[in-house]
């Protein structure tokens, strides 16, 4: 009950006074695919999504990915590089099918004094409890940062997903539990919800709480969706209202597929703001 309170509570502030717009940071970083959907994706985040989101979802799917991102913000110096693997393919026979997934990203964000860089490697486990219903999962993150930022520590994010039926996923996630003190990797929770079929459509709505320096809990409300037309070409839109940046972002994005292979690509304005995140993506899918 004291969590939902928390919720309802942030959520009430909202229309408060908006904070200065901030670069995008650690926190803010996700897949190509899940940027076109303002990052709406911890209902249903099955694949490399869920590796930044929601590892509880890798276990719920039936997937074998691997894939390179490459994001550019220049207005807000953000310059990112990331490879990605998740399988949940391998162990799906066995008594204990434990589902997982790496990645390794490096980026640069901000400028002048603001400037710093930061290498980041990322491990999810995955398992499910209930089979087809109720998952698990844990990402244990190792950060090295340099620059205005400067870290060298590991912290983790734990999730819990239901599957109730086939299209309505729901989970809820803790974010850096060993803490950090980081604006790059704050404590937080999340929420989401997601309808849906995976691999033709998807609508998903999220709730994030991240802790700020002055230990209060800042909201993010994101919402997106995407579809699958003739198995080849799926468009996608987002929109975030990120109280912890002060952004507010209008998200699209495109993939087109040709024989197992994925061609992606997002773009994420600030309203009023400076960011122009422009990201592109190349994807093995379910080998």
């Amino acid at each position: 009950m004291r969590v939902l309170a928390t919720v309802v509570a942030c959520l009430l502030a909202l229309p408060g006074v908006a904070l200065a717009e901030s670069p995008p940071s650690l926190r803010d970083i996700t897949s190509v695919r899940a940027a076109g959907m303002a990052g709406a994706t911890a209902g249903f985040a099955e694949d490399s999504d869920a590796i930044h989101v929601n590892p509880a979802g890798i276990a719920a799917g039936d997937h074998f990915n691997l894939g390179v991102n490459g994001f550019i913000d220049y207005p807000q110096r953000f310059y990112l590089f990331s490879a990605e693997a998740v399988d949940s393919k391998i162990n799906s026979d066995e008594s204990f099918p434990i589902s997982g997934g790496l990645s390794y990203l490096y980026y640069v964000s901000g400028k002048g004094f603001d400037a710093h860089k930061a290498h980041v490697a990322q491990l999810a486990l995955s398992l499910p409890l209930y089979p087809k219903m109720l998952f698990v999962g844990l990402t244990t993150r190792y950060l090295h940062m340099a620059g205005n930022v400067v870290s060298n520590a590991v912290t983790m994010d734990a999730a819990v997903m239901v599957k109730l039926i086939s299209l309505i996923g729901i989970s809820a996630q803790a974010y850096n539990m060993i803490g950090v003190n980081s604006a790059e990797a704050p404590r937080g929770f999340g929420f989401g919800v997601a309808v849906g079929k995976s691999k033709l459509f998807q609508v998903d709505a999220d709730v994030r709480l991240d802790e700020d320096l002055t230990h209060t809990y800042q909201p993010t409300l994101k919402v997106g969706a995407e579809y699958l037309i003739a198995d080849v070409v799926a468009p996608r839109l987002g929109y975030a209202e990120d109280r912890f940046r002060g952004a507010h972002l209008l998200c699209a994005g495109v993939t087109v597929q040709v024989e197992g292979w994925a061609i992606e690509v997002s773009y994420q304005h600030a309203i009023g703001g400076q960011e122009m995140n422009v990201g592109i993506a190349l994807r093995l899918l379910d080998i």
